[in-house]
């Protein structure tokens, strides 16, 4: 099962884009909020969360990856946490 869903935003092209989709009874999912205050996305691949996260308002911009049950990631703060 795929489901697409296109929501109109504020990007620079107009559009806000988003992806929810099972594959083989797992979801994966893309999420993003495109008015500079968060943008990311989600998913889960074999039972294992793979994400991204990211806030692009200069507060806070990294990401984290857990693979073979090890986390991995990356997360720079800016002017301020959140």
């Amino acid at each position: 099962m795929y489901i697409h869903g296109n929501i109109q935003g504020g990007t620079d092209d107009g559009q806000r884009d988003g992806w929810v989709f099972v594959v083989n009874k797992v979801i994966c999912g893309w999420e993003f909020v495109v008015n500079k205050v968060i943008c990311g996305w989600e998913f889960v691949v074999n039972k294992v969360i793979c994400g991204w996260e990211f806030v692009v308002n200069k507060v806070i911009c990294g990401w984290e990856l857990v693979a073979n049950k090890v986390i991995c990631g990356w997360e720079l703060v800016g002017e301020v946490a959140y």
